[in-house]
């Protein structure tokens, strides 16, 4: 068995251990100056940059857009159908009340 193995199970049996190592190895990292770098530049690969946030508030913008066509369009289906469901509530009362009058 590796080295590396047998290190990362006593770590699994330690937890405890394996965060005083985690520790002891970031607070190298923070003193040397080219492994902070390193470290910077790994991480500012995966940051969002401002014109990545201005593309997915475009995106975004361009969804709740699409989205309020929408629903206004469905409004306004609902509407012409209770328009004319009661449309034509109306006409069978008339009709029935005609035919009660006679």
């Amino acid at each position: 068995m590796s080295l590396i193995n047998r290190l990362l199970e006593e770590m699994d049996k330690e937890p405890e251990a394996a965060k005083k190592l985690a520790k002891r190895l970031a607070a190298d990292i923070a003193s040397e100056g080219s492994l902070r770098s390193l470290l910077l530049e790994a991480l500012l690969r995966e940051a969002a940059t401002k014109d990545d946030i201005a593309r997915l508030e475009q995106r975004l913008g361009e969804r709740i857009d699409r989205l309020e066509e929408r629903m206004d369009s469905l409004i306004k289906w609902i509407i012409g159908l209770l328009v004319t469901i009661w449309g034509t509530v109306a006409v069978i009362g008339l009709a029935v009340l005609r035919v009660l009058a006679h």
